[in-house]
């Protein structure tokens, strides 16, 4: 039998014995568990009697109190339950419980006639009448009886107990006894399977070492030592048949030392790498060495790898198929394999994998070389990709139907409520008073204000369904041009406007020119007094350029400062400013679609100061994602 099989053995033996023991300590502990509960309720039995008696004279000095009755029942019907779960299948213990449920049943008998005898005559005639003092009297006769037997019964249980316990330890001597019988062949078992062929295969490679190649070990055990044995008997009969002269042996010396070295610093390459890398032998298919890498990633130490191979790790292949996988690199087909599969750790987990497999000879013995990375990461990345992928385009082909809904479902029947009630005006506007004519105005500007709305919510989803691919902007030209489209309100309002250089950035044109825009406006709408004076600035920070646009306006109040960036949220009438109060809502949309933040800093009376964030050019698309975002300021 192999070294293997017999550790196997021995495991299967030692785990048999170990369920073995603890199944008969946790019989033993249940049992005890059992008697101890019993007695816990017989002792409850004896504390209910006497509070049965304590209630039955309560009864019969205060007739009237129903409480006294209600609390006698409550009890005796508790004790009855407790009679009820004792059920225990010794025959002396069963047949005391049953002459105390006897006692019960004329417990309560009694009581009921005693019951009826006080409300027939009162507490006074009760006290004197004889047939209440014998019921009294059968009371406390029967309370005792069920009090003797609930002590005797809790005698005999713990009498049981000590019984069991006894049983239980000596049990356990027998338990420590055959495990230490176990232990004892064990020893026996290795010493003989192991440590003797061991110190016989010492002596002989030491005998070996000395000089003398004729002799032989001749172990003849069908083991991994007999095995080993039967190997140096070769290697002494292949090495007496060599003579080679003291220069071949200076360059055989001088070949295994430069062997030794090359080995030494793959070793240092292969410890020093975080990934796996195995050697496994190119026929039998186990493991000759591994890396730190494999050892901590695996949970096996390197003595446990050696005793396992490839096939032992990888539970999605067969040995027909790994064969067929190795198969092109046996016969110099391809350099390299490189596939991904999974391996499973020491402690059964799975886990996916790429690996790159190499067929090579080391010192003339053909052996496969494994590079493992662990890829758990990545899959999962690729995963989480192909899912907020698949999300994406779900929500972009909603925002598109929305969209197509919005210009032409949604559109078509306000332009007709609008048409219609203007037709109506022109020719019948003569024929209806004032109060008809404002109605219709209110009307024409309720339709035209909804279809405003709907306008906005048109260009709120097309920030991201028409939006362009980001690309290097530079962000000057863009600002002049939002400048130029508002140079008539800015010359209007007798504004001043003051721009410093700015760099160049990651953006979709057309939406950082619309950002600058609806910031830029919003700061003439909302003017104070004095002309308005606008500064757009823009400083470095990290892989992030943070821009700002600052007005000498009315200003926000800081409870109004979070919710301005929300759809439709509007801090004044359309009196006073007009507007549908969606363009902070589209800048917010377009901040947040270049990876960036948008936020405000704002006094009533002393204007506001918008900043947003966007990655720059210079940084890359993926360094700026990687950079943490500036913090506000």
């Amino acid at each position: 039998m192999r070294i293997r099989d017999k550790l196997r053995l021995i495991i299967v033996l030692a785990m048999v014995l170990g369920v073995t023991v603890v199944a008969l300590l946790s019989v033993s502990y249940i049992q005890d568990r059992r008697v101890t509960q019993r007695e816990d309720a017989f002792h409850q039995v004896a504390a209910a009697v006497f509070e049965l008696t304590l209630l039955g004279n309560d009864v019969v000095l205060h007739p009237d109190e129903e409480r006294a009755r209600r609390q006698w029942g409550r009890k005796h019907q508790r004790i009855g339950t407790l009679l009820g779960k004792a059920a225990p299948q010794e025959k002396r213990i069963h047949s005391a419980v049953e002459r105390m449920r006897g006692h019960h049943r004329s417990l309560g008998s009694v009581f009921q006639r005693l019951v009826t005898v006080v409300d027939q005559i009162g507490v006074i005639e009760t006290l004197r009448s004889q047939q209440s003092e014998r019921l009294i009297g059968q009371l406390a006769v029967k309370a005792q009886a069920l009090v003797a037997e609930s002590t005797n019964l809790v005698s005999i249980i713990r009498l049981e107990q000590e019984e069991q316990r006894i049983r239980l330890g000596l049990m356990i001597v027998f338990v420590v006894m055959l495990v230490a019988l176990f232990l004892a062949l064990l020893t026996k078992l290795v010493a003989q399977s192991v440590l003797q062929p061991v110190l016989t295969l010492k002596e002989g490679m030491e005998r070996i070492g000395a000089g003398d190649l004729d002799h032989q070990v001749g172990d003849h055990v069908r083991d991994e030592i007999g095995e080993l044995a039967r190997s140096f008997d070769t290697m002494t009969r292949r090495l007496k048949q060599v003579t080679a002269s003291r220069e071949e042996l200076r360059q055989e010396i001088e070949a295994r030392k430069q062997a030794e070295a090359r080995e030494a610093r793959l070793g240092r390459i292969m410890n020093s790498s975080s990934n796996e890398i195995y050697v496994f032998d190119a026929d039998s298919l186990s493991f000759l060495n591994a890396n730190l890498g494999a050892q901590g990633n695996l949970g096996y130490t390197l003595d446990e790898l050696l005793m396992l191979g490839p096939l032992d790790l990888k539970p999605g292949y067969t040995p027909e198929g790994f064969a067929e996988l190795l198969d092109p690199l046996r016969r110099n087909i391809k350099d390299s394999v490189i596939y991904e599969t999974y391996h499973r750790r020491k402690d059964g987990t799975i886990y996916p994998v790429e690996e790159r497999l190499q067929f090579m000879k080391q010192e003339l013995q053909p052996v496969f070389v494994a590079v493992i990375q662990d890829i758990t990461e990545r899959q999962a990345a690729h995963n989480a990709l192909v899912m907020a992928t698949e999300r994406l385009k779900v929500s972009n082909k909603d925002l598109q139907e929305f969209a197509y809904v919005v210009s032409h479902d949604l559109q078509e029947p306000l332009r007709m409520v609008s048409s219609y009630l203007q037709l109506l005006v022109r020719r019948y506007g003569e024929k209806l008073n004032g109060d008809a004519d404002e109605f219709i105005g209110f009307a024409v500007d309720g339709a035209n204000r909804m279809s405003s709305m709907i306008d906005g919510l048109l260009q709120y989803s097309r920030v991201e369904t028409q939006g362009k691919p980001l690309q290097p902007v530079k962000a000057e030209p863009v600002v002049d041009e939002a400048l130029a489209n508002l140079g008539l309100m800015i010359k209007e309002n007798r504004a001043q406007v003051s721009r410093r250089p700015m760099p160049e950035v990651m953006a979709d044109a057309g939406q950082l020119q619309r950002l600058f825009q609806n910031l830029i406006g919003n700061a003439l709408k909302f003017r104070g007094e004095t002309a308005p004076a606008i500064g757009i600035d823009a400083q470095p920070q990290g892989g992030f350029c943070r821009f700002s646009v600052r007005d000498n306006g009315i200003g926000i109040e800081s409870r109004h400062q979070d919710h301005i960036f929300n759809m439709f949220q509007r801090l004044h009438g359309r009196n006073e400013y007009p507007g549908l109060g969606i363009g902070l809502a589209v800048c917010k949309r377009i901040v947040e679609r270049h990876g960036g933040r948008i936020w405000v800093q704002s006094r009533p009376g002393e204007g506001s100061t918008f900043h947003f964030t966007l990655p720059m050019a210079s940084a890359g698309p993926q360094e700026a994602m990687d950079d943490e975002q500036p913090d506000r300021g």
